[in-house]
């Protein structure tokens, strides 16, 4: 069991496959954490206009605290 704390603002930089051909691309989320959910491999993170993105923790690369 891993305690993840991750304070204020960070950006989350995640693998997005391609729907339709094999691939993908990196996106980038700015954002505080709302949720994280470990046996499903579910992030959320808001942003400052309240914008929720789900992110499958399985496709992170990178995140940077700011």
């Amino acid at each position: 069991c891993v305690l993840l704390t991750i304070p204020g603002l960070f950006v989350v930089t995640y693998f997005v496959p391609d729907e339709h051909k094999e691939g993908g691309s990196y996106e980038h989320v700015t954002g505080y954490l709302k949720k994280l959910d470990s046996i499903g491999h579910l992030m959320i993170v808001v942003d400052d206009n309240g914008t929720e993105t789900v992110i499958d923790t399985r496709r992170i690369y990178d995140i940077d605290l700011r």
